[in-house]
């Protein structure tokens, strides 16, 4: 106060204050301003207003309280006035930890030939732990520069560790340049990650000799490190002995169809800890199937066994972190899961889809070995387990992407040549020549037989036909098929009428030759071959009509069967996402209107308290009839609107079946007329 007073021999100065922190610019500020006679000014940031505050003249009596931004580069100006009497006043209201700041401060002042003058004015709690021990001004300022010389000197020796580090890197970066240039695809994408791993891993094992600033040693032992790697990598070997660079190598050679080699870099991973290895153990199972080798279908098995049991240590590490997260959450008060929370329910969700993908595949395996037949593996995206509009869970599945799981498969028992039903089809067309030929040479005795073989003919052409297209045949279903047939067949007929045909087949034929015989010398004159041919030509054609006619009827009636089977899937798929719909929408509403940890908590608390009276309602019959009617007119009311959202499918299902009653109609008179 007595530098910026006026006194006996002098007007007053103005002066500057720096302090240390915001804080205590500000508390220094609020001191000063009730006893400041001239303008008291804070300056405490560097934005344009209040720059401007600065940018005027300082009269005698006029403060300005600042931070160090004052100190560093800022010209304050004063005015003449100022100047006669002794220039600005700088007062430094802490100890900085260098002579650089101390400076800097007194540089305001006494600027370019004027006068001013500079003053450190500081209370001995406020100085740095450090500096509290020293008696004076002075030798806490001897302790400052000693511990600014340690610091200098330590600040040395990090950056003669920077400068090794960084002439370290220069070696690495020239072989990773040299891979880039001798590979490309997956093989330079697996190769530089595993040479990065091993970068990471090589400075902390050489860390103390890295701070010990062992150069040479460094530099030669890092060539030799990073070619023996780089050797093992080219091999298809992991230089860190992690499971994961295995993964990536099989899957280059999955990539590649070369299924031996995947299934062996598979297997190495395997070994290397079982535990940790699901997804290895998984791969391995889908190379198994593709080799075909042996009994691979237990061993796939075994595989997918393997991967399921060390799926569950990821599950439960999953599930342990999320009990503890949920835990914190609970102990903190907050209501909404966080995003940590969300992202481990994600996590355990994706296992919990791979899982299921798993034992998915173990049950048709188990099928498939049970009817004898060959396996097939048909892969698909790791993104495929979950839907695409669920972002957190395709985030997932990115992380077992980035593991090393490119694909899932599911298993397929593998397609086959039907012989079965090419001995099926080949019996079907043995019965239609029989029977057409039956039907020409019996002289029309016996073609109601011949045409049932005819028919009998046409649907095991069909049957076997269908076998070979979808490889699934049975001889028993065929035999019992079979067996129905001819058990109606004889129904119809009567075995009497059979034989009677038969007997009555037998002399017609001999009374036609006797009477040939007696009428005409010679057999084979040429007015009988002449007749013969005719009537077996008119025979033959009627029997190629009626063939025709039952083929065509045949195979009109299977597409017919099988285009009514799709229409009624699709009617039914639509009647069930409509109820789906329905149910889910009502359950979502009711779960807005009322939390369901709360309706839950209700109906426990409601059993628990009102057991006796429910067993006692229970127990007269009167009123228990009652309830039974009233949860019936409940049901009735509820149901009604489903059943009449779904009218369309109704009209719909009725309109088709019109149409296939109309086409198979329609067809049946075209066969008739032809």
């Amino acid at each position: 106060m007595s530098q910026i007073s006026s006194n006996s021999y002098r007007e007053g100065r103005a002066a500057l204050v720096i302090c240390e922190t915001i804080n205590t610019a500000k508390e220094i500020y609020e001191e000063l301003k009730s006893s400041i006679k001239g303008e008291i000014i804070l300056y405490s940031r560097s934005d344009k207003e209040s720059l401007s505050k600065i940018d005027k003249e300082l009269e005698p009596g006029d403060v300005i309280v600042a931070t160090n931004l004052a100190g560093r580069g800022t010209d304050i100006k004063v005015s003449k006035k100022v100047n006669s009497n002794g220039g600005l006043f700088v007062i430094l209201s802490f100890l900085s930890e260098n002579t650089r700041v101390e400076l800097q401060a007194f540089g305001r002042t006494a600027r370019k030939g004027k006068p001013g003058s500079a003053q450190i004015i500081a209370c001995t709690e406020h100085l740095q732990h450090d500096f509290r021990s020293a008696t004076s001004l002075e030798e806490a300022k001897i302790t400052r520069n000693r511990l600014a010389a340690e610091k200098i000197s330590s600040m040395m020796d990090d950056v003669s560790e920077m400068n090794l580090r960084e002439d370290l890197f220069s070696e690495y970066c020239e072989t990773l340049h040299d891979i880039y240039k001798k590979t490309d695809g997956d093989d330079r994408k697996v190769i530089v990650a595993i040479m990065n791993e091993f970068w990471g891993i090589w400075l902390q094992i050489k860390s103390e000799d890295i701070e010990q600033r062992k150069k040479s040693e460094l530099q030669q032992s890092l060539k030799k490190d990073l070619s023996v790697a780089r050797q093992e990598s080219s091999s298809q070997t992991s230089p860190c002995s992690s499971i994961y660079h295995y993964i990536n190598f099989g899957n280059i050679f999955l990539d590649d169809k070369k299924w031996e080699n995947s299934a062996r870099l598979f297997d190495k991973a395997m070994k290397q800890d079982k535990s940790w290895a699901a997804i290895a153990f998984y791969s391995h199972a889908y190379c198994t199937i593709q080799l075909s080798k042996g009994d691979y279908l237990t061993q796939a098995k075994e595989d997918l066994q393997k991967a399921q049991e060390s799926l569950k240590y990821l599950c439960e590490e999953c599930l342990v972190c999320l009990q503890f997260i949920k835990m914190a959450s609970v102990d903190s008060g907050k209501g909404e899961p966080s995003s940590l929370e969300k992202q481990m329910t994600s996590k355990c969700s994706m296992y919990r889809f791979f899982d299921k993908n798993i034992t998915e595949a173990i049950q048709k395996i188990d099928e498939i070995k049970e009817k004898g037949r060959d396996a097939i593996a048909k892969k698909s995206p790791v993104f495929s387990l979950v839907s695409d509009a669920d972002e957190a869970l395709q985030l997932e599945a990115d992380n077992l992407y980035s593991r090393g799981l490119k694909y899932v498969f599911s298993v397929e028992e593998k397609p086959r040549f039907c012989w079965e039903g090419l001995v099926v089809f080949l019996l079907g067309v043995l019965q239609i020549v029989a029977g057409a030929l039956l039907t020409v040479f019996t002289v029309g005795t016996l073609a109601q037989i011949g045409m049932g073989l005819i028919s009998e003919g046409i649907s095991d052409c069909i049957e076997g036909i269908t076998a070979m297209v979808t490889g699934e045949f049975s001889w028993k279903e065929w035999a019992i098929g079979k067996a129905i047939s001819i058990g109606v067949s004889i129904i119809s007929f009567g075995v009497g009428k059979i034989i009677s045909k038969g007997f009555k087949a037998a002399k017609t034929a001999i009374k036609a030759i006797g009477k040939k015989l007696k009428s005409l010398p010679k057999f084979l004159s040429k007015q009988v071959k002449q007749s013969l041919s005719t009537v077996t030509k008119t025979n033959m054609k009627n029997a190629v009509k009626h063939t025709a006619k039952k083929i065509a009827e045949e195979l009109l009636f299977y597409g017919l069967e099988k285009a009514e089977e799709k229409a009624l899937e699709k009617i039914l798929e639509g009647i069930k996402n409509e109820v789906t719909k329905g149910i889910v929408k009502d359950v979502k509403t009711n779960l807005e209107k009322e939390p369901l940890a709360t309706l839950v908590d209700h109906v426990v608390l409601l059993d628990l308290l009102n057991k006796d009276q429910l067993r006692h309602v229970l127990e007269d019959k009167d009123i228990k009839k009652h309830l039974l009617s009233t949860y019936k007119q409940l049901g009735k009311s509820a149901l009604q609107p489903l059943y009449a959202d779904l009218s369309w499918q109704n009209k719909l299902n009725s309109s088709i079946i019109k149409v296939l009653d109309s086409a198979a109609e329609g067809t049946k008179e075209k066969l008739v007329q032809f």
